[in-house]
This record gives structure tokens, C-alpha cells and sequence, in this order.
């Protein structure tokens, strides 16, 4: 353990005796120049100042030599034989680190008591961030350096040869095939801001993430400068564009909110962890680096580590960084990785495991931006421009990105008054903070930007965004809705809002020349029957059956698309019933047709006419409006036809995770963790018990959407689709329910420490279903030909019960 002391001739240098930590206020302060008796090369005119061990031990860092230096600050330290060796040089950023490269010494900001022989322990209760650890040393290189560690962290092959051997980029053809390119010209930035990029450059050299050349690279992309939204700050933009064409798109999928709000619990702690230039950590094959070159100022230069732009780089990012964050997921943390960002939540966090987190990054040679983490455990925290709060259990935005957000909708709005035309750009940028605000806006955010996105979408096609467009009047109904709404945006809920069954069902349908509608269910006293007439009406059970609606299209409308005609008819049948009286209700408007449902659910659509224009979207709109107005909570739910049409439609469904578990296996579990109650996902061809939920309507379901009732007081028996398995596990949570679920062995998954955390945990009994000689998935049509598949994983009948378990397990 290091042992530091405050020294009062440093110019407010305050340190301290804990965990090996070291607390610094001022970054003028220095030490001054001593020996290099460990013999270590300084490069880049490093100078090495050496402190006795027993100086640190004693807390005396502040005889005269160390008091009398003005020097540039401590950027390397370690140890040599009895001391510590301390390597100085000029910091190439405009922020002064202090990194401390020994096992667990980390140079921290906070507010510091001053103490001549203790430690300094005052931190501030909200925030306390560890100070950036190394700004511009080197980062290529260095988690190979770790290889062992990340062997034993059970890194793939696939991870571990980018590790020990570099990226190499998954071209679509052979290597040898990819054409020669040269740009011939670089981006006006690199003029425009010349002064910073002669400075960038040789940062870029330190940290290894390129080097110079001397031959011509086999491509040489476009490079351009561009300012970023922090005045003063700017961005390295590489064209790869031309080489992209050549790499292989590999799938995959980032990990967002949208799913981890569904591990959140109330109350939880919270750290964050950013990477110290994240991409710069995976160095790109040698052989490779000639594919990423570029040209500046007669120099030529190519990358030796990922840089932004090639297509594959986030999904090589992204599988390298699964490696900690399974390794932090095995500690019981809950972890939300997006790129060189992480989030981790877990129930009563201490220091000490916050501590481990960090640890595993730093065990694997990354470097930790300091600055940009929060490393001391809150229940409020800003992440990916959210400000999550576990407390009121609450997602908002940022002020800043809320600021910008307003800042966007202001501008479009100001550039489209003065002759209707304004940059595509403009345009994409308020529709993209609407859309990056989707997790509070939810269905608002499609449903009213279909007419911004319909006026750029030329544009798009052609990548022209300096293009001009014109805004109609959808889009600037649009752009006036979000510039009322945004002051007013408040927070919402971390939990998604459960929604409460239908009080009214409605039939909807859609001839070629007439539309009609009937009431199937409604309560007594929801509509003013003096306004329906003689219209025929009924009671059954306390449930009134009533009146019918009808209507007929005109020549015009009669030859639109039938999904047109079945939008169009159930939006002038709602409207009828709202007139007879509706209002205040929850209304399930049942439809024949698949696409006008789902296009219903989805908030809209951007199909377009023969005259370019959106087609059915306005329809959706009408739908819309016409319940705001009724104060309606409105959803639309297909139905299969009568007859053949039934079969016809279903057949075009296509449902990838419409399987099941082989039917004397699962007659084996019921057995041994039985027996269930209700089968919670499944349809009337696969269900394995009498009562089950289905995704769509099924004949003999008890529930379309599984989690819109109570999974409590019945034994359950849950085979989710993958998506779907940590908002099952909160279910089951939330519902103090039990049963059994079937899950892969995936220890790194998001979900894992939910079933695993630390303390009591809710599982049972665990059982390995593929060990099993007859254990297979069967797909309704594999069964009906007598065969199935094998899971190519571990799968895992896992027995929970969270009865008596309290809320925050």
C-alpha cells in the first residue's frame, strides 16, 4: 500500500493514506527531477523522477528537491527495486493526468480535506469521479500486453487472436482483389482548422493509434476536420467509405435501455465506466494497416488500431468488450455495454465491488477515462444521454441533450420560415433526437415524425444532406407539435406501463365498395342511447351488444388498397361509436387485416401512393385523433378471417421463435418441478398445457401478450423467446410468481445476475435439458414431419421462486 501525505509547498497538491489512492486538486504541481536508477529509457523527452519508498512510506513526500520543481506533472509511475519510479513528461492534452500504472493506485478528483499525516476522506456525496488515468501515453499494444489475463477470462478464439495478432478486416472478396484508391483531395476542415490538427497529429502518433509511412497505403481515404458541439472541441472524420464496399457486414445487435430497463430495480446503485479512446485499444493487424491510410501535409500515415468508420469496427469493439463485461456479470453486477460505455447497477453497491468492476478493465489492459466515469456508487446517474434515476425509478434527458434537442427543433423551424427549403441535414437532426429520445417518447415518436422522415428520404437514398428539401404541411404539423411538447417533456417511467384490458370490443371490417362495425362488448351506461335510435341492441351478462355502424366508400376510395380501406373504414367506425357515446374506455378494435394492425401498432407507416405522397399514415393519424379526443385508449387486434382466408393469412405469418419443448421432456420437468399451471408463451399448436398466452390471437388463449396479466398464485412454466428473457424474469419478479424457466446457459447475458445475484438468490433447481439424448426443439411445421433441432447451446431448466423472497434480491 502506498502512503501519501498533503505537501503544503505544492501549490494544493492533497493526497491521501487510502486503498492505495492518491487524491489531487491542482494540476500545476509537480515533482522535480531525480535519477533513473531502474534504468528505463525516457521517450519523447520523458524525464524520470525516483522518490524512495521509504519517503512514501514515512508520508514525506516534501524535502527540497521535491518541493523545488516546476516541472510538467507525474504521467507514469511503478516500481524499481526500493522505489518509485515516477516518469514525467509534457502532457499533450489540455487536461493534466496523473496516471499511476502500479496495482491499484488511481489518481482521484474530489473535495479534499487537507491532512499532514492522514488521509484526505471528504469526497463530495453525489459525485466523485476518478481523474482521468493517462491521457495521450501509449494504448496500442496494450491489451496484448494482457493476453494472459484475457485467456483466463475465458476469451474466445475469435477475441483472443485479435488480441495477440491485430484485427484483421473480414473482406468480402480475397485481399488481393481490393482495388488501389487514393483521394485526391482532403476535406476544407483540414484547412479550416489546420492549427488543431498539427497539434492532433503527434497525440495520435503517442498513443500508437497510427504511424507514418513511407510508401503509398493501398488505400488512402479522405480525412476532414469538423467541429463538435462543445465550442473549442473537434473531430477526426476518415472516409472509408470506398474500402467499406469490400468489408463484410456482420450482423449484431448494440445492448440499449430498451432492454436493460427491464433489470433495473428500485433503488439500485449505480457506476460508470468510459473508456480512454475506446477503439484505440484494438490494435488492426500489421498486414492490414495499409487498407487505412490517409494523406496530410505530405506526410502519409496509416492506423494501427480501429479507427471510426469502417463498417466492421463496432461489431469488433463490441465482441472484444464482451469479455469484461461477462466477467463483471459474473460478479452478480448488472451491466449495460454500449460501446466504450458502461453502466452497472447492482443492490446496496459497496466501494469494494465497485472497485472490482474497475479492476477487471484494468486487469485487461484497458485504460479508464477517469473523467467521464463515475466510480463512487449513485442511484442517479447520466448514461447515453439519459439521466437514469433508481430512486423515482425514472428515465429523463439530459439538460444538455435536452438543450440541443430544443436547440435543433428552433432551428428547423427559423431556416423553413424563410422560403420553405431548408438544408436535408437540418431535418435529420431534429428526427434524430427524437429518435434517440425513444425511450420516453415511445409511440409519440414515430407517429409524428413520418412526414419529417417522408421529406428527406430522397435525400437518404442519395446520401445528400446539404441537399434542400421542402417541408409540407404534415412536417411542419410535426415540427409544431415537437416544439410544444419538448418544455413540457418530463420524466418517465423506468417500468413499462402494464395496460389494462379491454372494457369494449369492437368488430371492424372492410368491404370493396362499404365499411361497417358492431360493438361485441361494452359495459351498461357507455353509450347515450338516445343518440343510436332504433339501432338493435342487446344485453347479455350485464354487457351490452350494440349498435352497428355503416358506410360506403366513394369510386375514389373504393379502388385504394385494401389495408387503406380497412385503416380508413375502422377510423369512421370509431368515430360512429364516439359520437353514439363512447368515451373514457379501453377499446380492442378488432380487424381482419394483418397489415393494417400492425401497421396500427407500429405507430404509422412510410408507405407512399402513386403521387409520392404517404399513403396510409394519415389514416393512423384519424385513429389517433379520433381517441385523444374520446380519451379512448385505443389498440387495434387482428383476427383471423372466416373460411379458407383464415388459413391464408396465418400461413403468412412467419414467428422465428414459434417452438417448442419435446413433449416427453417437458412431461419429465412437470414431474420434477410441477406440476404447471400455464404455459405463458406458446399458441394453440405448440401450447404444452391446457391454459396458456400467445404472441397473436389463437384459439383457447387466455391472454394475447402474456405480460398484460398476473403471473402470481400459479405454477408457471416460461420458454421465452431470447428478446424476451429478462422482462420474464422481472415479471416473475414483480408478480412474486413461480415456476420454471428454459434458458440458455449464457453467464455474460444481460439477465444472468438477476437469477444469480449476490445474496439470496430466487433459483430452485437447475437441470441441463440438452444432456438429455431425446432433447430437442420442436417448429410446428418439424413437428408435423416427425423431427426437430437440437439448441446449439446449453440450455437450462432453471426452478425459480420469488414468493418469499423480498423485492430487491
Amino acid at each position: 500500500m502506498y502512503a501519501w501525505s498533503r505537501d503544503p509547498a505544492s501549490a494544493g497538491v492533497a493526497v491521501r493514506r487510502d486503498r492505495g489512492r492518491v487524491s489531487r486538486r491542482d494540476a500545476s504541481a509537480s515533482y522535480h527531477n531525480g535519477s533513473n536508477p531502474a534504468g528505463v529509457k525516457p521517450n519523447n523527452g520523458s524525464s524520470y523522477h525516483v522518490i524512495p519508498d521509504t519517503a512514501v512510506l514515512a508520508g514525506d513526500l516534501t524535502c527540497a528537491r521535491h518541493t523545488a520543481l516546476a516541472s510538467a506533472p507525474v504521467t507514469e509511475c511503478s516500481h524499481s527495486g526500493s522505489n518509485l519510479v515516477c516518469v514525467q513528461r509534457p502532457s499533450l492534452a489540455e487536461r493534466t493526468h496523473i496516471a499511476l500504472a502500479g496495482p491499484g493506485v488511481h489518481s482521484l478528483t474530489g473535495a479534499a480535506r487537507q491532512s499532514q499525516s492522514s488521509s484526505v476522506e471528504s469526497v463530495n456525496e453525489q459525485r466523485l469521479n476518478l481523474a482521468p488515468a493517462i491521457s495521450r501515453s501509449k494504448i496500442a499494444g496494450r491489451l496484448r500486453e494482457h493476453a494472459a489475463a484475457w485467456q483466463q477470462a475465458g476469451a474466445s478464439a475469435e477475441v483472443m487472436k485479435i488480441i495477440t495478432e491485430g484485427y484483421r478486416i473480414p473482406f468480402s472478396c480475397d485481399r488481393g482483389l481490393v482495388p488501389t484508391f487514393r483521394s485526391p483531395r482532403n476535406g476544407l476542415g483540414c484547412l479550416e482548422y489546420k492549427a488543431w490538427l498539427v497539434s492532433t497529429l503527434p497525440e495520435l502518433i503517442a498513443v500508437g493509434a497510427i504511424r507514418e509511412v513511407a510508401e503509398q497505403p493501398h488505400v488512402t481515404a479522405l480525412v476532414n476536420v469538423i467541429p463538435k458541439a462543445t465550442p473549442g472541441k473537434y473531430r477526426l472524420i476518415v472516409d472509408l467509405r470506398p474500402l467499406n464496399q469490400f468489408v463484410l457486414e456482420r450482423s449484431f445487435s448494440y445492448e440499449t435501455h430498451s432492454v436493460f430497463r427491464d433489470v433495473l430495480e428500485d433503488g439500485d446503485d449505480m457506476i460508470s465506466f468510459d473508456l480512454e479512446s475506446g477503439y484505440y485499444h484494438v490494435d488492426v493487424a500489421v498486414e492490414d494497416q495499409k487498407f487505412l491510410g490517409f494523406e496530410l501535409f505530405g506526410k502519409r500515415y496509416v492506423f494501427c488500431v480501429l479507427p471510426f468508420g469502417l463498417r466492421d469496427a463496432c461489431y469488433a469493439f463490441t465482441e472484444v468488450c464482451k469479455v469484461p463485461v461477462g466477467r463483471i456479470r459474473a460478479l452478480g453486477i448488472r451491466v449495460l455495454p454500449y460501446l466504450d460505455d458502461f453502466l452497472c447497477a447492482l443492490q446496496n453497491m459497496s466501494a469494494e465491488i465497485a472497485d472490482e468492476a474497475r479492476q477487471v478493465f484494468e486487469r485487461l489492459g484497458f485504460l479508464i477515462n477517469f473523467a467521464k466515469s463515475v466510480t463512487v456508487p449513485t442511484k442517479r446517474i447520466e448514461n447515453l444521454g439519459f439521466v437514469v434515476d433508481t430512486r423515482a425509478m425514472t428515465y429523463e434527458l439530459t439538460p444538455r441533450r435536452m438543450q440541443k434537442f430544443i436547440a435543433a427543433a428552433d432551428t428547423l423551424n427559423r431556416e423553413s420560415g424563410k422560403n420553405g427549403l431548408v438544408p436535408a441535414r437540418l431535418v435529420a437532426r431534429v428526427t434524430g433526437h427524437i429518435a434517440a429520445a425513444a425511450l420516453l417518447l415511445e409511440r409519440r415518436g414515430r407517429l409524428h415524425t413520418r412526414y419529417l422522415n417522408h421529406s428527406v428520404h430522397g435525400a437518404a437514398a442519395n446520401r445528400a444532406w446539404d441537399s434542400l428539401v421542402r417541408l409540407g404541411d404534415g412536417a411542419r404539423a410535426e415540427l409544431n407539435f415537437w416544439q410544444e411538447l419538448l418544455p413540457t417533456l418530463g420524466p418517465a417511467p423506468i417500468r413499462r406501463p402494464v395496460r389494462p384490458a379491454a372494457t369494449v370490443r369492437i368488430a371492424s371490417d372492410a368491404s370493396d365498395f362499404a365499411w361497417g362495425g358492431v360493438v361485441l362488448v361494452a359495459p351498461l351506461g357507455v353509450f347515450d342511447m338516445a343518440s343510436t335510435g332504433a339501432l338493435p341492441t342487446g344485453v347479455t351478462d350485464g354487457m351490452l351488444s350494440a349498435p352497428l355502424a355503416r358506410g360506403t366508400f366513394s369510386d375514389v376510395e373504393a379502388a385504394r388498397s385494401s389495408t387503406w380501406r380497412e385503416l380508413h373504414g375502422s377510423a369512421l367506425v370509431l368515430e360512429s361509436f364516439v359520437q353514439a357515446g363512447l368515451r373514457d374506455q379501453v377499446v380492442d378494435l378488432q380487424v381482419d387485416n394483418l397489415g393494417s394492425s400492425f401497421i396500427f401498432a407500429n405507430a404509422g407507416s412510410q408507405n407512399r401512393g402513386l403521387d409520392d405522397e404517404l399513403d396510409l399514415h394519415p389514416e393512423v393519424l384519424h385513429l389517433e385523433q379520433t381517441a385523444a379526443d374520446a380519451r379512448l385508449d385505443l389498440m387495434l387486434t387482428w383476427v383471423p378471417r372466416d373460411l379458407n382466408q383464415a388459413a391464408d393469412d396465418v400461413s403468412k405469418l412467419v414467428d422465428p421463435y414459434n417452438y417448442a419443448l419435446e413433449a416427453s421432456i417437458f412431461a419429465e420437468l412437470g414431474a420434477l418441478f410441477g406440476p404447471f399451471d400455464v404455459d405463458r408463451f406458446s399458441d394453440a399448436k405448440n401450447a404444452r398445457l391446457g391454459r396458456f398466452n400467445s404472441r397473436y390471437w389463437s384459439p383457447g388463449t387466455e391472454a394475447v401478450d402474456a405480460f398484460s396479466v398476473s403471473w402470481a398464485n400459479v405454477c408457471n412454466w416460461v420458454h421465452p423467446p431470447l428478446p424476451l428473457i429478462a422482462r420474464s424474469i422481472g415479471k416473475l419478479r414483480d408478480d412474486r410468481g413461480h415456476g420454471t424457466l428454459l434458458l440458455p446457459r449464457w453467464p455474460s447475458s444481460t439477465w444472468w445476475p438477476m437469477l444469480f445475484p449476490q445474496g439470496r438468490s430466487p433459483v430452485r433447481r437447475v437441470l441441463r435439458i440438452n444432456e438429455h439424448p431425446r432433447a430437442f426443439f420442436a417448429f410446428e411445421s418439424a413437428a408435423r414431419l416427425g423431427h426437430g433441432l437440437r439448441a446449439p447451446w446449453t440450455m437450462l431448466a432453471v426452478a425459480v421462486d420469488f414468493r418469499e423472497l423480498p423485492r430487491h434480491i
